[in-house]
């Protein structure tokens, strides 16, 4: 459907302008206007943050937020 395409960029636009979000590796597929963010993060905040911009993101109805944060080597 075109305007998920559209929604797609729109939020991924939307996720590279943000200072702690540009560098990383967020998947962002949209169908029917729900936003399916996947990836790893580094931060809780940056999981949060993303799922917020893609709400903000004209054009979407809902954001499954499957963000899940990167296991640190050594840390238990």
């Amino acid at each position: 459907m075109a305007k998920d395409s559209f929604i797609t960029s729109k939020v991924k636009g939307n996720l590279l302008k943000d200072e702690g979000l540009k560098s990383l590796k967020v998947s962002v597929k949209t169908h029917q206007g729900v936003v399916l963010l996947s990836g790893f993060v580094e931060t809780e905040d940056q999981i949060q943050q993303a799922g917020k911009i893609a709400a903000d993101t004209e054009g979407v109805k809902s954001v499954k937020n499957s963000l899940m944060l990167k296991k640190r080597l050594g840390f238990f």
